[in-house]
């Protein structure tokens, strides 16, 4: 296995990893007195932070399954990391398909009824789009030469 694929598959499974384990959906919702409690929803846990409770709970099997959507298209987007430093697919894909990505979360976001949100803020949190751009920063792709001279 060439170097830049060793590269490309570690960096596939950081994505995809941090796919499932960073939170998709933030709630920060504000109480009668002024309290705010913080909700961070992923796949396999959610974590509530108020003023009288700190808790982390893990989901069942059913939960998981439940929120398998919010995040499958999260996986396509390690999959086009992986291609991009193979050098089999452009940049432009990649941010594409990392915001599609989020999109879901987002239109479930906007279809609450109004009731649902007016105390409270509800958003997508993409920290493997961030951890996408931080990748692609700090170590970019080999850039593909060509052995041929061009005339």
């Amino acid at each position: 296995m060439v170097n830049s694929e060793k590269l490309a598959i570690k960096i596939g499974l950081a994505i995809s990893i941090m796919s499932i384990l960073s939170p998709f959906v933030v709630i920060i919702a504000f109480g009668l007195f002024g309290e705010i409690s913080l909700s961070f929803w992923t796949v396999l846990f959610h974590i509530s932070i108020s003023p009288l409770d700190q808790s982390i709970a893990l989901h069942n099997f059913f939960l998981v399954l439940q929120y398998l959507p919010f995040v499958s298209i999260r996986f396509a987007f390690a999959y086009l990391m992986m291609r991009y430093y193979e050098g089999k697919t452009t940049g432009g894909m990649l941010v594409l398909s990392g915001l599609v990505g989020e999109l879901i979360p987002a239109l479930l976001i906007l279809s609450l009824p109004p009731v649902v949100v007016l105390n409270q803020l509800v958003f997508p949190l993409p920290l493997h789009l961030l951890a996408g751009f931080i990748i692609v920063t700090m170590k970019p792709p080999a850039v593909i030469t060509s052995p041929w001279v061009d005339l």
